[in-house]
């Protein structure tokens, strides 16, 4: 029964290493053509021709600052690799070099929308010139980007790749790069590595955390936190049922043995409960105790307004409150046999309850409601006005106050989560392992193959976590979003 509830509720490196930076960019013009294109890389290269290399570390503090961009800055191999064999020196006269770029992100670059290839696609800009009167001796073209006239390689078309666009972990055909030294012997520049993004307010790495483990087979229900230093995930039944992480490591909590922990909220980091089987438990910030659930089904959600307001809801009608203490009853719901696998509200007196069909409590009655959709697996919002409902293939309905609309194109698999920082920033996790991220006008998709989410949420616009299983192994996995 335990598992079968689980499953249920399932950079310029031109010939050596560039390091990476998070300085922000100094004093600048606008961006060039497409609308924002991301500021990805930032690079510092010295060369030294003698010895025919190039060695690359973190700029100057001294860079573009106010390009109207939401600037994404890295290093090499953070977001961006770009790398070459070793360069040809022709004697005090040229250097050359085969250069290639890797995408290391979650993302696609050169397209605004996943699918039609950008015309500019990915632009290396020289935000200085070469030192020591070495010149850029084949540009593709010059234009402002922090200063006038400056050069830049453009990879884009066929260089990206037959669709024009250059896809998570792919790596573009090579340019080849040439230098006039007029006789230098060594010469230093700075670069910037420039692309569209469809979702450039969004995550650009998903990283897989390894979490301690007790059998072979371990589902991860649920991940939540109170903030990015403080975050549970529950899941198979077990010693290693609950896990928690404090900004640096996964620590597994003993507590909560005895049922499979399907969900977790909490008011504060010191008063937090997990729920499963028909149990409850408590954390009061030190440990894990037994609180009184008053359920006799199998219990799949809990969610509060307050710490003396908090609802847990599950299987054949089951749905129980508590002011603070034990758990009980709640009475007139309408449920009947139906289930509650989703409970969220923005107020005591505004809660959703989600199953076979829709419920809400306006602080004095439960009354269902036409939200056209059912078997709801996910409810999250952030005020009364905004209202996210999630389903079975693919469904996802929105209420803004007065109207609820169907959300259409998020696949066919179930959705299983939904988080957002704010109205405009929206995560919604599936079964068939997409995360989908709303920034404020279209939805974008980010792949996890084999993989089966269950669960998402963040302390933040760049801090996001998702969590789920293996879909071929049954392993638990939780994957960190960050940028």
């Amino acid at each position: 029964m335990r598992k079968r509830l689980s499953a249920a509720i399932f950079s310029v490196a031109l010939v050596a290493a560039c390091s990476d930076t998070t300085t922000a960019p100094s004093s600048a013009t606008q961006a060039p053509s497409e609308s924002q294109p991301a500021l990805l890389a930032e690079l510092t290269c010295t060369a030294d021709v003698v010895a025919q290399r190039f060695s690359c570390g973190a700029p100057a503090p001294s860079l573009a600052r106010g390009i109207s961009t939401d600037l994404i800055i890295g290093g090499q191999n953070t977001y961006v690799q770009l790398a070459n064999a070793a360069p040809t020196v022709y004697g005090t006269d040229s250097l050359t070099a085969d250069v290639t770029v890797k995408n290391l992100t979650v993302q696609p670059w050169a397209t605004t929308d996943g699918s039609t290839a950008s015309p500019n696609g990915v632009r290396v800009f020289f935000h200085t010139a070469p030192t020591n009167g070495v010149t850029v001796d084949n540009a593709d073209g010059t234009q402002a980007y922090t200063a006038s006239n400056q050069p830049y390689f453009q990879y884009h078309d066929d260089t990206l790749g037959a669709d024009g666009i250059l896809s998570s972990g792919e790596t573009s055909v090579a340019k080849h790069w040439r230098f006039a030294l007029n006789g230098a012997s060594s010469f230093t520049f700075q670069v910037y590595v420039v692309t569209a993004l469809p979702d450039e307010s969004g995550l650009l790495l998903w990283t897989e955390r390894t979490l301690p483990r007790s059998s072979a087979s371990e589902f991860r229900n649920v991940v939540w936190g109170t903030s990015s230093t403080d975050v549970w995930t529950g899941g198979t039944a077990g010693i290693t049922t609950l896990h928690h992480w404090d900004g640096a490591t996964w620590t597994s909590m003993q507590g909560a043995e005895t049922a499979d922990v399907t969900a977790i909220w909490g008011s504060s980091s010191s008063n937090v409960y997990a729920v499963g089987g028909t149990f409850i438990q408590n954390w009061n910030g030190s440990s894990w105790s037994d609180v009184t659930s008053g359920a006799t089904n199998g219990l799949l959600a809990v969610w509060g307004s307050s710490a003396t307001d908090i609802y847990a809801g599950g299987l054949n009608g089951e749905l129980v409150h508590s002011t603070g203490g034990d758990f009980s009853p709640v009475a007139s719901t309408g449920l009947g046999t139906n289930y509650t696998a989703a409970i969220w509200g923005s107020s005591s007196s505004d809660v959703y309850i989600g199953g076979s069909k829709v419920r809400h409590w306006d602080g004095a009655a439960w009354s269902v409601v036409s939200a056209g959709i059912t078997n709801v697996q996910a409810i999250w919002g952030t005020s009364a006005s905004d209202v996210w409902i999630g389903g079975s293939l693919g469904a996802l309905v929105h209420y803004d106050g007065s109207t609820w609309s169907t959300v259409s194109g998020l696949g066919s698999g179930d959705i299983s989560g939904i988080w957002g920082s704010s109205s405009t920033d929206v995560y919604v996790v599936n079964r068939a392992g997409e995360i989908w991220h709303y920034n404020g006008s279209s939805w974008v998709k980010y792949a996890l193959s084999s993989r089966v989410l269950l669960s998402v949420w963040g302390s933040g616009r760049t801090d996001v976590w998702t969590a789920g299983t293996d879909n071929l192994f049954g392993d638990n996995i939780i994957y960190h979003g960050t940028r």
